[in-house]
């Protein structure tokens, strides 16, 4: 017989690579997905809409698919459609809390009949995320102020 003891050798489990891999992927799309948990709105902020009168925002195309914050206040409900959404004028406000010029925003559905729509009324102030798309500023995510 030999002097020597077998150990035996720890072995990797595939099984276990198999859900472990699976459940970090889809935390980590999550993650970048939901902008890391915040929930909160984050784009650039838009800027006093009163220093666009020229220059880089004479072409809106130039500007398509960007995306914006805007701190505003309901002004009016120009229309509403139950089957494509709401058109808002808003005034955006600066870091001053000022009112700008006033910008007319497209909602669409689903967000449209969100209940923090359903009762909109002049006065109500949002942070809106918004995104250029073509000639419109269509709201992708809405939170009261």
């Amino acid at each position: 017989m030999s002097s020597f003891k077998r150990t035996k050798k720890k072995k990797f489990n595939p099984i276990l690579l198999a859900f472990i891999v699976p459940i970090l992927l889809v935390g980590a799309m999550m993650a970048v997905v939901l902008g890391g948990g915040g929930g909160g709105i984050r784009a650039r902020p838009l800027d006093p809409v009163g220093d666009y009168t020229g220059g880089d925002f004479t072409n809106w195309r130039s500007r398509d698919g960007n995306r914006f914050s805007v701190r505003c206040e309901i002004k009016i409900q120009l229309g509403y459609d139950k089957e494509k959404g709401r058109i808002l004028a808003i005034t955006p406000k600066d870091k001053t809390g000022m009112a700008q010029r006033p910008l007319v925003v497209f909602v669409p559905l689903p967000l449209s009949d969100d209940p923090l729509f359903e009762s909109v009324a002049a006065g109500q102030n949002f942070t809106l995320l918004v995104r250029v798309q073509g000639d419109l500023l269509v709201v992708q995510k809405a939170e009261k102020s």
